[in-house]
Formats: structure tokens, C-alpha cells, sequence
């Protein structure tokens, strides 16, 4: 197996030599430059929002109240609120959303122990 493995490696090395190898590598150049051209040119990829929101000086403290919105949830007729990732059976419709914990709280809402 060790011979027929050198041997075709061989055939290979011969037969890009060249004209055939030439072809090959500037066919790769053309597949790079036409994929960066088409990733750079994108009209979302670098858009004035993108870099607006890299750039502002938002606190942490906005931006955890922002990411925060639909973050926890209660039941419309129920009396237990969830985080996100907390197992719950409700269904969107039902489902009613709370800026913070403490706004659940002051709903009359209590934590569910799915999310303890």
C-alpha cells in the first residue's frame, strides 16, 4: 500500500508541473478575489448602523435593560415568572414580557423554581 501511495504521489507531482499547476493556482486567485469582493461589498456587512452601535457610548447598564426586554416572562394567568432559558409550558400568545425583576415583583409575579 506504502508503494502505490508514493507512486501516485509521484504522477501527481509530475503532472502539476507547469501549464496545469499555473492553472490551478491563479483559478484560486480568482475564486479568492471574487469571494472577498462579493463579502466586502455587502450591504449589511458594513453598514453605518454597525458601526454606530460599536462606537457609541452606551452603558452597560442601557444595554443590559435593552438585551433585558424580552428576557423575563409571566403568564397572563399565572402567578410565576421565567427567565429565557427556563423551562416553561406557555404558550406566546399567553406569554407577557417585564423590563426587570423587579417589575415581575411589583406585578404580584413570584420566580418559578424551574428558574431557581
Amino acid at each position: 500500500m506504502g508503494e502505490s501511495i508514493s507512486k501516485t504521489w509521484k504522477k501527481i507531482n509530475v503532472e502539476l508541473k507547469g501549464k496545469p499547476f499555473l492553472s490551478i493556482i491563479l483559478t484560486l486567485i480568482l475564486c479568492i478575489s471574487y469571494l472577498s469582493y462579493k463579502i466586502l461589498t455587502h450591504p449589511k456587512l458594513f453598514s453605518a448602523k454597525a458601526f454606530d452601535y460599536q462606537a457609541s457610548n452606551i452603558s452597560a447598564e442601557t444595554l443590559k435593560k435593552a438585551n433585558s426586554i424580552r428576557y423575563i416572562y409571566a403568564s397572563r394567568r399565572g402567578s410565576k415568572y421565567y427567565f429565557y432559558n427556563c423551562k416553561s409550558s406557555i404558550k406566546e400568545t399567553n406569554k407577557i414580557y417585564f423590563d426587570s425583576e423587579a417589575a415581575a415583583q411589583k406585578a404580584g409575579y413570584t420566580l418559578a423554581k424551574t428558574c431557581q
